[in-house]
């Protein structure tokens, strides 16, 4: 055994002799791999460190007061064995769960709340709004001053024969409220059935708290005293815990006290390796004692405050999380590439080796030391240099909006380790594979090598690369039908397919190893093209990088994954902080919206004629007309039913008025298809509803009808539209004839039954003409009018036939409701006249809540857009027509086009339909029994800010012209909803850590595979030297080979970090609550810092051009060709 471990140190110590012979090459392997371990292991650091300022920070948003655990629960009957009882099963419960966490408790008990009245008077009791109540507090005299008298007593005072009666301290605001001093008696009237009916209290003392912030005063408001609102006035009897137990709670033997405890929590002694230990130890212990005691009632912030930071932080660090682990992927692909470069340096080595008879297991034993030498050091340097470089982040910039002033506090855990030895195992693995392919060749085969290199590198040759990338397809086909990396089982609980998180990882690595399969394509191609046409110099460039595409297919592929790390991670950043912004623009939908109605003048007498509705039209004026307003426009949201469906899902109507609906609300290029400009344009309606002109100066409005027979309930109206926009039903008279007769009503006149409210402004137009059933508790019968003429009359009595219905070509019928498709419209020989004609018009059975009718114009269908949400669940697509039901009233709508998103409407997949809101108040007005439908919201544009806004939103406010529930003010809430401090720190920190593993990766790989290019075609550029080229020739093809290179894998890692980021963002958005944001991520990438990043890089490619350069001009041709001649 000791001679076994004497070889194997004997072993090392000269396998580490001959690694530093070559330590300038292996200390870029060994940085790699260290690199990995520490990027690794920093990832548990880091995100324990986050966890931790994200715990402090979470918990700071709450008072000390509100992170204490409150206890109650109600027993009895109330005596001091089962006081104590409860005490012990409470003590249990604590001392088993939460011990650790409590720096102190305080108790406290009450029991039920009474009538309070004065003595004698208790037969009144509860008349009014006194209530009383007993309590006791231990150790109470410690937490006050006595203002006057003295404690209570423990025993009755009261004289034998006599009422029972106790003592009672109260404090001294009970006592000013009631007019009570020192002496007084009172009455508590039990409201429930005991022993006594009521408790006299002798008042023995008033007291004030020594200290109202106390803790033991929180008790007695969350618990004594919350029994009883505001509305109440309540006496809080504060008696000795002897008192309590041993004398009223005897004497009370059907009395259930509610016992309190306040449990002072220490949230120090929380951390973030042990919170979520303290939710589950904080919600256990409800769950006990709610089995134990009843009515158990637990109350505390700290729970929710751990919940929120742990749901905060697990949403915040998915999408840093996939960054990092894009990280380490690039890093591994560095250390096996800089193993292989370093393997390809030493094979001269291994074969001169092999010839002096080492096998290949001899020499990969040494490859393997090597490695493991190279893994462990890193496993245990590692994680120590990730802990500094993470503690020295809290200096950082970054991390100065959460105040932490110094360095992070951070721990090396057992993960830590873990992670790092992942990291060590992974390198070693990636060390070794290019030393066992080089330990299986003998001086034969690595003659054939350097003389006719390999076309194709190992894994192009394997198919490694494309089953790579099958492996990501068939990953991200999982994501796409997932629709995102986190998911929810059976039972709602969030959970996290590890394997999704390395999606974009393996796309960007397989997608580039495929498309590096072009290169020798393109090389082989362009040697041949332009071999005619090139220098010497580019010529000899292009025909080395076709004849050995498996030297340059490394580093492309370094630089490729690089690029595509700086610009996944840049785009990551920059996403994340347009996204904050969107929300609150997808929310607001505008600078400033309104939510409320329009006061409709019937319905609010008591505003001026200014703040009356008029028009949407003047209404918008009237705002614009405002300081600090720009635009306006008037909005109406409502809700319906697919009405094509028999089971018609309900979805969301926007009536919008088009024009100045661009000027206010805000849009994305990907809400749709289309510019909202040509959807919108696309709304306007043609034909439909166009009315009968009522001349103007017209007085009265007539028909001329004959029903079919006597109809005494039915009544007929006609619906009138003004100059305002405004609609007004005129009761015409009920159908209690059966002959001809002319009904007409006074178009002035207002106020009375059947009359509007406010007089119409002309000109007039007649938009309707209906029937309906007067009685609600009755249905409409199938019937018939005939009408043979409309007429208006004017001041000076003459009359004017505005319709002879010589033809009912211009007429439609109102489809109001399901029933309405069986009316029919047609004309009818039969006039007042014998040669006239008139119209007939037949109504199906129906309800009496509509109105059945005709009106004059085209029943053409309402365009509207819907979203995609809408056409997949109802089934519908563009083109379609059907009817909707819209705020109550039926509507034939048309598909016009399609959008994704819509500025307010907040869901993915969310059902909603656009229609242009003068299209849209035609049909449902026209057809209605009474009023309009007028707009609820108004969106508005401001430049304002500042006090100017809040001047602004203070004017909206006071305005009578519409009435405001609510509004959303885009300034405030952009305020309100910046990026999350923790976030934005994570991020800075990620980036810094993205763009510095990009930079030390791809100079520090451009720099090792220089050195090892120039060393290996030293003999190359000598010969070139011999037959004649110069060295003008030889800079041209060196410049030619390593700019190629550079500018080809940058651009790739570019395009494609650029695509994978648009692709696989949209998976990663979520808000706190691990809903998907709306609107979805839309790509921003920080140009800047990749911009100055890129140019780092080429002026460090450029020095490392130029230095292979200047060694290619120092060879010595002699020297050189001898050695090769010797080789």
């Amino acid at each position: 055994m000791v001679s076994a471990v004497q070889r194997f140190i004997s072993a090392w110590q000269f396998v580490m002799k001959r690694s530093l012979a070559h330590w300038k090459l292996l200390f870029s392997v060994v940085l790699g791999v260290l690199l990995a371990s520490s990027i690794m292991s920093g990832t548990v650091i880091y995100f324990d460190a986050l966890r931790e300022i994200a715990l402090r920070s979470a918990l700071s948003q709450y008072s000390e007061a509100e992170m204490h655990i409150i206890m109650q629960g109600q027993r009895g009957p109330v005596n001091r064995e089962e006081a104590l009882r409860v005490s012990r099963v409470v003590d249990e419960a604590v001392a088993q769960r939460l011990d650790w966490l409590i720096d102190g408790r305080i108790h406290a008990a009450k029991t039920p709340t009474m009538f309070l009245t004065a003595t004698g008077q208790e037969a009144v009791a509860g008349d009014d709004n006194a209530r009383a109540y007993f309590a006791y507090i231990p150790d109470i005299e410690e937490q006050i001053i006595i203002r006057g008298g003295t404690f209570p007593s423990v025993n009755p005072v009261n004289a034998p024969g006599r009422p029972f009666a106790i003592e009672a301290m109260i404090p001294v605001e009970a006592a000013e409220l009631f007019g009570i001093r020192i002496g007084d008696r009172v009455s508590a009237v039990l409201p429930w059935s005991d022993d006594l009916a009521h408790v006299e209290v002798v008042i023995s003392g008033i007291f004030q708290r020594e200290r109202p912030e106390a803790e033991v005063w929180q008790l007695e408001e969350a618990v004594l005293g919350a029994a009883t609102g505001a509305s109440f006035r309540t006496m809080p009897f504060h008696i000795s815990q002897e008192a309590f137990l041993e004398t009223l709670g005897p004497r009370l033997r059907r009395m259930e006290a509610t016992y309190a405890w306040l449990l002072m929590t220490d949230t120090d002694r929380v951390n973030a390796r042990n919170s979520t230990d303290t939710l589950r130890d904080i919600r256990g212990t409800n769950s006990i004692l709610s089995s134990t005691l009843s009515s158990f009632r637990q109350t505390t912030t700290l729970d929710n405050a751990l919940d929120e930071y742990d749901r905060r932080l697990f949403f915040s660090k998915l999408p840093m999380f996939v960054v990092l682990v894009l990280i380490a992927i690039v890093i591994l692909y560095y250390v096996a590439t800089l193993s292989s470069l370093v393997v390809e340096d030493r094979r001269s080595e291994v074969a001169l080796l092999r010839s002096r008879g080492a096998t290949s297991t001899q020499i990969l034993m040494v490859f393997v030391m090597e490695g493991l030498t190279i893994a462990a050091l890193s496993v245990v340097v590692g994680p120590l240099l990730a802990a500094a470089s993470v503690s020295v982040l809290g200096l950082t910039p970054a991390f100065s909006d959460l105040g932490a002033g110094g360095i992070l506090t951070v721990s090396l855990s057992s993960g830590a380790y873990m992670m790092a030895a992942l990291g060590g195992v992974l390198s070693f693995v990636a060390l070794i594979f290019p030393a066992f392919r080089a330990s299986q060749m003998n001086v034969t085969q690595e003659r054939q090598r350097a003389s006719r290199p390999t076309d194709l590198p190992f894994f192009q040759r394997y198919y490694l690369d494309v089953l790579l990338l099958i492996v990501g397809i068939l990953l991200f086909r999982q994501l796409s039908q997932q629709g995102s990396v986190v998911a929810r089982n059976l039972f709602g609980e969030i959970a996290v397919n590890q394997m999704l998180l390395a999606v974009p990882g393996i796309i960007l690595v397989a997608s580039a190893m495929v498309l590096l399969r072009l290169f020798p394509v393109v090389m082989n191609v362009l040697s041949r093209l332009l071999s005619s046409w090139l220098p010497a110099g580019m010529v000899m460039g292009v025909w080395q990088m076709a004849r050995n595409p498996a030297h340059y297919a490394r580093l492309s592929l370094l630089l490729i994954l690089t690029a595509g790390l700086g610009i996944f991670a840049a785009s990551f950043s920059a996403t994340l902080d347009r996204s904050f912004i969107e929300r609150v623009l997808f929310f607001t939908g505008s600078d400033v919206r309104l939510n409320g109605n329009v006061p409709v003048s019937s319905f609010r007498r008591d505003l001026s004629p200014d703040d009356q509705f008029k028009s949407t039209g003047i209404l918008r004026e009237r705002y614009e007309q405002m300081p600090g307003i720009d635009n306006v426009s008037p909005v109406r949201r409502s809700s319906g039913h697919d009405l094509s469906k028999l089971f018609g899902g309900t979805y969301d109507m926007l009536a919008v008025e088009p024009e100045s609906f661009l000027n206010v609300a805000w849009f994305r290029e990907d809400f749709a298809g289309r510019p909202m400009s040509e959807l919108f344009s696309s709304l306007a309606l043609e034909g439909g509803p166009e009315g009968i002109p009522i001349p103007a100066g017209s007085t009265h409005l007539g028909l001329r009808v004959k029903p079919d027979r006597i109809h005494p309930s039915i009544l007929m109206t006609a619906r009138v539209l003004d100059a305002r926009g405004r609609y007004y039903t005129y009761r015409l008279a009920p159908l209690n004839f059966a002959n001809w007769e002319v009904l007409s009503v006074d178009l002035t006149a207002i106020g009375g039954r059947g009359q509007p409210s406010t007089a119409p402004t002309e000109p007039l137009t007649l938009a309707s003409i209906s029937i309906q059933e007067r009685r609600g508790d009755r249905r409409l019968q199938p019937g018939s009018v005939l009408i043979d003429e409309i007429r208006v009359t004017n001041e000076g009595g003459t009359t004017t036939v505005v319709e002879s219905f010589a033809s009912v070509e211009d007429w439609s019928l109102l489809r109001t409701s399901e029933t309405a498709i069986a009316d029919v419209l047609r004309p009818s020989d039969v006039g007042f006249e014998d040669e006239s004609g008139s119209a007939l018009f037949s109504w199906a059975e129906g309800s009496a809540v509509s109105a059945r009718g005709i009106f004059h114009g085209e029943l053409t269908s309402l365009p509207v857009l819907a979203s995609k949400g809408f056409n997949k669940n109802t089934g519908h697509k563009v083109g379609d027509e059907f009817d909707v039901s819209v705020s109550g009233h039926r509507v034939p709508i048309r598909i016009i086009d399609e959008v994704e998103f819509f500025p307010t409407m907040n869901l993915r997949e969310k059902s909603f339909l656009v229609s242009d809101m003068n299209s849209l108040v035609k049909y449902a007005s026209m057809g209605s029994l009474s009023g309009e439908v007028l707009p609820n919201e108004l969106w508005i544009s401001s430049a304002s800010t500042g006090t100017e806004r809040e001047a602004l939103i203070e004017r909206l406010n006071l305005s009578g012209g519409f009435l405001i529930d609510s509004f959303q003010d885009r300034d405030s809430l952009l305020a309100e909803s910046k990026v999350d401090p923790l976030v934005k720190a994570g991020w800075r920190s990620l980036l810094f850590i993205a763009f510095s593993s990009v930079l030390v990766l791809s100079c520090l790989g451009f720099l090792v595979h220089a050195y090892i290019s120039y060393r290996n075609r030293q003999l190359q550029f000598a010969l070139l030297r011999t037959v004649g080229f110069s060295m003008r020739q030889l800079v041209t093809m060196v410049w030619l080979e390593q700019m190629l290179v550079i500018l080809v894998g940058l651009a790739l890692g570019t395009w494609m970090g650029s695509r994978l980021g648009a692709v696989i963002m949209p998976f990663l958005g979520h808000d706190d609550f691990g809903s998907q944001v709306m609107p979805p991520f839309a790509i921003q990438i920080n140009w800047n810092v990749l911009i100055l990043t890129y140019v780092i890089m080429f002026l460090v490619f450029a020095v490392i051009i130029l230095g292979m350069i200047w060694l290619v001009n120092r060879i010595s041709l002699q020297r050189v060709l001898r050695l090769g001649e010797i080789g």
